[in-house]
């Protein structure tokens, strides 16, 4: 599987508590169009304030309606639990797989290893590395990413870790072991191109795909003035924990209601609605 392009990490819509399914088809397929692939159930899609059945419903809605690969994140803080639920994606069609570093147990890096190494022998299709530390409170280090990587089917790395010399670390060991580095951060996408990233895993695509779809296409002379554009729009879209204000830009574009389950709760910032009419975008709901 090539991860090329934008994977826009899709958003779970709720309505009255309930997740409202027509709105997260028509998700679907407003960013197709700008998309190489969704991802479901990933960060931005609060897996974890999801039961079960909720989330075999969330992939079952986006499977009915993306003709596009599928990847599905996996989360959890038990590696039998992680494994079971790799094997249930897969059954259910997933193209890929991402999968998060354990999270609360803080398992040293020899911990990293044997867990991916237990999960990837439980599934047979591709699996995505996710390092997001400010979230999980553990990095991978580049040389344990490096024996990682060296796994079945393990192809790729999403790298939320900011640290630029971390990125350039990670780009080096994905070049020479002929993987693929994927950006995290969406307001750094030109750093992570500049180092090699041939893709996004992007949570700001939910609200505004054509222009992370043109993040990814212009040329990296013209990098710099696609940031000025459009930084400032980034920077408001992550001022909160995602997706906390890429949910509110989605309300002001009459996509989804400005609804999330607790433990978080809806932010106002009035600069996104200024910031996506100057960006282009029709302002349905204020």
């Amino acid at each position: 599987m090539i991860f090329d392009g934008v994977y826009t990490a899709l958003i779970t819509p709720f309505a009255h508590g309930k997740v409202d399914h027509e709105a997260l088809a028509a998700l679907c397929l407003r960013v197709l169009p700008h998309s190489a692939g969704l991802v479901v159930l990933g960060t931005t899609g609060e897996p974890c304030a999801l039961r079960d059945r909720e989330k075999l419903d969330v992939v079952r809605t986006v499977r009915s309606v993306c003709g596009k690969p599928i990847v599905v994140g996996v989360t959890g803080n038990d590696t039998a639990t992680v494994q079971r639920r790799a094997v249930q994606w897969q059954r259910e069609g997933a193209s890929a797989l991402l999968l998060v570093t354990p999270y609360y147990n803080r398992c040293s890096q020899e911990g990293l290893l044997a867990h991916y190494a237990a999960v990837c022998r439980a599934v047979d299709i591709p699996v995505v590395v996710y390092n997001v530390p400010a979230r999980t409170g553990v990095n991978i280090a580049p040389d344990t990413l490096a024996r990682i990587l060296s796994l079945p089917h393990v192809e790729a790395v999403k790298e939320a870790n900011a640290d630029p010399r971390q990125i350039v670390q990670y780009a080096t060991i994905c070049h020479q072991m002929g993987k693929t580095l994927l950006c995290g951060e969406d307001v750094l996408l030109p750093l992570f191109r500049a180092a090699g990233a041939r893709g996004v895993i992007s949570a700001a695509a939910n609200a505004i795909p054509s222009v992370m779809a043109e993040g990814m296409r212009v040329p990296m002379t013209d990098a710099v003035r696609w940031l000025c554009r459009y930084g400032a729009l980034l920077d408001v879209l992550f001022a909160e924990v995602n997706p906390i204000c890429v949910k509110q830009a989605c309300y002001h574009l009459g996509l989804v209601r400005n609804e999330l389950r607790l433990p978080l709760t809806p932010a106002y910032y009035p600069r996104i609605p200024t910031l996506l009419q100057e960006a282009g975008f029709a302002i349905i709901n204020q």
